[in-house]
C-alpha cells in the first residue's frame, strides 16, 4: 500500500488514518499550521492561470490562496508531470474548501492508495462539518524519472516539495481552527505514475521539517 501521511488533523481523524496506513500525509491535511514570516504571501485573488507550466521559464501558478512556484523546465516530460502536479494540488485545495461537493475532483488526479485515503479523509471532514482553508505555498523541484525494462519511456516521476501551509487550517462548522498552529514547513515527496491518459499521483511521503520554500 502507498505510504500516505495525515499529519496534525483532529486527534480522532489522525488516529483513524494511522490505523489504515503506516505513514502520515503531508501538512496539506494538517490542522496544525501557523504563519511563516520568511515566506512571501500568496496571491489572494479569486482565480489564477490554469495553463500548464512553461517549458522555458519558471512560472507561478495561483488559484485563490494556493500558490505553486514552478522551476524552469527543459523537456515535454517535465512539463507534463508539472501539469498533472498542478491539477492535483488544485483538486486538493478545492476539496478542503468544500469537502461535500469538491472531493470528487480527486478521483481524476489520484490513484491507488493515495486516492482511497484522500477521499476517505475529506469524507470525514464533511461528516464532521469541517473545512480546510487558508494559504498554501509550494516550491517543487524538477521531477526525477524512473524507467523499467518493460517501458522505453519513464514510468514513474518523483517530485520533491517544500510546502508552507502555516496559514492553512482545518476549521470547524463555526469557522474556528480545530488544532493549535504549527510554524514549520514540511518537505514532502509526491510520486506520479504514467498512464495511458497521462500522469497521475499515487503516493506522498513526509520527508522532514523546516525546509525553505523555493523563491521565498
Amino acid at each position: 500500500m502507498d505510504k500516505v501521511t495525515l499529519m496534525g488533523a483532529s486527534a480522532r481523524a489522525s488516529a483513524t488514518v494511522r490505523a489504515v496506513v503506516t505513514a502520515s500525509l503531508l501538512c496539506v491535511l494538517a490542522a496544525a499550521c501557523g504563519s511563516h514570516a520568511k515566506t512571501a504571501k500568496p496571491h489572494l485573488g479569486k482565480g489564477g492561470d490554469t495553463s500548464a507550466p512553461s517549458t522555458t521559464k519558471g512560472t507561478t501558478f495561483t488559484y485563490q490562496q494556493l500558490t505553486i512556484r514552478f522551476p524552469a523546465t527543459s523537456t515535454d516530460e517535465q512539463k507534463a508531470v508539472f501539469a498533472a502536479y498542478q491539477s492535483f494540488w488544485q483538486a486538493m485545495y478545492s476539496a478542503g474548501l468544500d469537502p461535500l461537493h469538491n472531493r470528487a475532483g480527486l478521483t481524476t488526479v489520484t490513484d491507488g492508495g493515495a486516492k482511497q485515503v484522500l477521499l476517505s479523509y475529506f469524507a470525514r471532514l464533511d461528516q464532521q462539518k469541517q473545512t480546510k482553508k487558508g494559504p498554501i505555498v509550494l516550491g517543487p523541484a524538477l521531477p526525477r524519472f524512473t524507467k523499467t525494462s518493460a517501458t522505453p519511456a519513464a514510468s514513474t516521476a518523483t517530485v520533491q516539495e517544500c510546502a508552507d501551509m502555516n496559514g492553512s487550517r482545518v476549521l470547524d462548522a463555526q469557522g474556528k481552527p480545530v488544532n493549535p498552529a504549527d510554524p514549520h514547513t514540511t518537505t514532502i515527496q509526491v510520486t506520479l505514475n504514467r498512464t495511458a491518459s497521462g500522469w497521475i499521483v499515487v503516493a506522498y511521503e513526509e520527508k522532514g521539517r523546516g525546509c525553505v520554500v523555493k523563491g521565498a
